[in-house]
């Protein structure tokens, strides 16, 4: 059995967690100049602090010899992200630019919150995730990587390596 399915899921999950930090980079930027030192107060919705809280007082217990010096917002996955800008006083913009709009924008971060959950379960993830990953480094100016597979136009929405699945793909 080929492993072509494993390199491209390698290769997605580095955009992933470059596409990631730079987007908390962006958020975390706008929040300080739209609210101040009161940033994470009023800009990060109450369910969002506690889902954050959450998650860390999770790895702190599972690893609790790891996760201690990370910060809060360390933790803010695309889905946090989306609910972010959803919670937002009027006149308060997080990310522009990213997306001409802001719908399109919370629709990107949801995909990408799935391709995530598609990657920490070991699913192959498909050509058009590929292409979104691509055209959102492009979008946040991410240097390129040499060796990285480009998006291919018009892909299906098969596995990068159909023929290379993991076992039990369809």
């Amino acid at each position: 059995m080929s492993s072509d399915w494993i390199e491209a899921n390698l290769e997605a999950y580095r955009s992933m967690t470059e596409v990631l930090v730079a987007l908390r980079g962006r958020l975390l930027a706008d929040l300080s100049t739209g609210y101040g030192d009161d940033w994470l107060q009023k800009g990060i919705p109450t369910s969002v602090q506690e889902r954050l809280a959450g998650k860390k007082d999770r790895e702190d217990t599972v690893a609790w010899y790891s996760s201690g010096e990370r910060g809060l917002f360390e933790y803010v996955d695309f889905f946090d992200m989306a609910e972010v800008l959803e919670g937002q006083a009027a006149g308060i913009e997080l990310l522009a630019g990213v997306f001409p709009q802001q719908q399109i924008l919370r629709a990107r971060l949801m995909e990408l919150q799935v391709v995530a959950q598609k990657l920490g379960h070991g699913h192959a993830v498909t050509e058009e995730e590929l292409s979104l990953l691509a055209n959102l480094r492009i979008r946040l100016n991410l240097p390129s990587r040499s060796g990285a597979r480009q998006a291919v136009p018009g892909a299906s929405a098969q596995p990068a390596t159909a023929a290379t699945a993991p076992p039990g793909a369809p």
